[in-house]
Formats: structure tokens, sequence, C-alpha cells
């Protein structure tokens, strides 16, 4: 499995370096306006706006890259040599899961503490404003860093990282659908669509009806690893490259 990952981070690489590249540019022209800014000044807003857009977009193009890389595989030449290697195909399936996974994961941890330390910069720049209650942009700094705690991040990124683990599982069984037992049938595609659909606002009603937040978790898991099951099940029985 190990193998397949870094199969799949090979794939991946030139997604992840201009992602990172154009982080690490974005953060340079903050660092490089940051001693001519204060903490009340427009100007330093933008760069930290940009950063902050990239990092959403970069977190999206993550998952949907590694949604069109598994679709792409059931379609083409190179999914045939993947699928037709000696490593079991719940094995292959666990390594494009695990690496966009993963790949998300460790990316909003480190895009969150950019972040942080971004605002302690831009606190050590323009501290003295932070005295003045009729500037929001200070509070607004100010009360973020007070209220983060490491339990509560802690909490939010694994509630994170249930949701993408629950996300990736429907979205790859509804394409092991689409390309296995719904391949070549008219409106396959739609079909598979519309389960997925069926199974988004089932998951999100059954969610909505559990009061508790640990046995809601524990359904998100519990519907991923059925997902995840049914496509491994799809791909070794019904799949025809």
């Amino acid at each position: 499995m190990l193998t397949t990952m870094k199969y799949e981070f090979m794939k991946n690489r030139i997604l992840y370096a201009i992602s990172l590249g154009t982080l690490a540019l974005l953060q340079v022209v903050y660092l490089v306006m940051l001693p001519f800014s204060s903490i009340r000044s427009s100007n330093i807003l933008i760069p930290l706006f940009l950063i902050f857009m990239a990092g959403t977009i970069i977190f999206f193009l993550i998952i949907i890259n590694g949604i069109s890389l598994f679709s792409r595989d059931l379609r083409s030449k190179s999914g045939y040599l993947v699928y037709m290697t000696p490593t079991p195909i719940p094995f292959i399936l666990s390594a494009k899961i695990l690496l966009v996974y993963l790949s998300s994961i460790i990316f909003t941890l480190g895009f969150f503490f950019l972040g942080l330390a971004d605002l302690h910069l831009l606190i050590l720049a323009g501290g003295k404003y932070l005295k003045d209650d009729n500037d929001l942009m200070p509070r607004v700094i100010k009360y973020l860093l007070d209220n983060f705690s490491t339990a509560d991040v802690a909490l939010k990124l694994l509630q994170g990282a249930v949701i993408v683990f629950n996300f990736l599982s429907t979205v790859y069984f509804s394409i092991g659908l689409s390309q296995t037992l719904l391949r070549n049938k008219r409106f396959g595609g739609l079909i598979s669509f519309l389960i997925f659909i069926a199974i988004t606002v089932f998951n999100s009603f059954v969610s909505h009806q559990i009061s508790s937040n640990v046995l809601t978790y524990i359904f998100h898991v519990g519907l991923g690893v059925f997902c995840f099951i049914g496509t491994s099940y799809l791909l070794v029985r019904k799949i025809d490259l």
C-alpha cells in the first residue's frame, strides 16, 4: 500500500508544488509589507486575505484532484495498470483515499498554524493599537488568539477528518457504481450522481436526528466504512477495465 501511496503522491506532486509555491510567494509579500504597515492599515489586509483565499482554494483542489484522479484511473489505460498490479484492490483504494485524506489534514493543520503565526507577527508589528477599543481589527485579532485552545483545535481537526473521510468514501462509492454496475448504461452517470445525493441527504437527515455529537461522528465513520467496503467490492467483483 505504501508503494501505491508513493505512486499517487508522484501523480499529485505538480499540484502540491504549485500550491506550496503560491502560498510561499504570498507569504513573502506579506512579510515584505509587514514592516511598512500597521495593524490598522488596510494595505496589510490584502495579502492576508489572499493567503486565506489561496489556502481555502488549495484545500478544495486537493479533494477535487483526488476524486478526479480516481475517476480518471477507472476510465483510462493507467487505471488498467494500477488495478492489475498484485496489490489487492482494497489496498489500492485505501492508498488513494488515505493520500487525499492525509494531504488535506496536514495542509489544514499547517495552514492553521501559519495563520496564527501571521497574526502574531501583525500584533508584534503594531501591538500598540491593541489598546484602541474603537478599532475593530485589533479586537478581532486579539479575540482569535485568546480563544484558541489546544483542545478546540484538536476537536475541530477531528471533526474535519471525519467529514473528509465520509465525503471521500461516499463520492468514491458513487464513482465506483458509475464505472462498474452502471457502466455503459443509459443515464448511468446521472443515476450514480443521484445515488450520491441520496446518500448525502440520508447522511444529513440521520445526523440531525442524533442528539449526541459523539454518536453523530460514529455514524459518519460507519457510513464511510460501509461506502468504502462497497467500493472495494465493486472494483474487485464488477470492474471491467
